[in-house]
């Protein structure tokens, strides 16, 4: 990697550790926060590409889980790289279907490609993290806590799960393809903006 890869890096995996530090609590799931650490990771991922992005979420991650540690710290950091994968993902099938010639609507301007990329982004997160949570829940989480969790628990915390994933990407993803937006009028950066709807 060059040095200016590095240096994006760095910025973007510190932003990523200080913006976990903001929890802000779900009415609906009281174990459960929103918090602001992707926005960092899929606006780098705008500008800047998977490879830059992949390398700022896995430094970003580790991070934060070792800085604040819970009961499950263990597996925060691939539970939160599987989340932003999936959003890569979304918004990669999206750059595809708005550059593909089989789409009758223009779908580079206005709010389209926000709208497209956030669409895509809780069609894949909700339809990967759900059976990943599940997972998780039944079978890792009680190894790593030493916690038997009981099915009809896990079972009934799915809808909010759902929920939740629905709702990280409505303000991640407008987020930062806003702010990719804006970073990305400084042409000193050479990002890869340009080429996104």
């Amino acid at each position: 990697m060059e040095a200016k890869a590095v240096a994006i890096v760095i910025t973007f995996a510190a932003l990523t550790i200080v913006l976990s530090a903001i929890k802000i609590p779900t009415i609906f799931w009281p174990q459960q926060n929103f918090r602001l650490w992707e926005i960092p990771i899929v606006t780098v991922f705008l500008l800047f590409g998977f490879r830059v992005a992949f390398s700022a979420a896995v430094i970003g991650i580790a991070g934060q889980t070792a800085l604040f540690v819970g009961p499950a710290s263990i597996l925060e950091a691939p539970w939160g790289l599987i989340v932003v994968l999936t959003m890569f993902l979304g918004i990669n099938l999206a750059k595809k279907l708005s550059q593909s010639r089989l789409t009758y609507v223009k779908l580079t301007t206005g709010i389209m490609p926000i709208v497209l990329f956030t669409a895509f982004s809780i069609i894949v997160r909700t339809s990967i993290m759900l059976p990943v949570d599940y997972t998780i829940y039944s079978s890792i989480l009680p190894i790593v806590t030493g916690v038997n969790i009981p099915d009809a628990y896990i079972i009934s915390l799915m809808p909010f799960t759902f929920l939740f994933n629905v709702l990280v990407p409505l303000y991640t993803v407008p987020a930062s393809y806003l702010l990719a937006k804006t970073i990305s009028n400084n042409d000193k950066i050479g990002n890869k903006f340009r080429n996104i709807p």
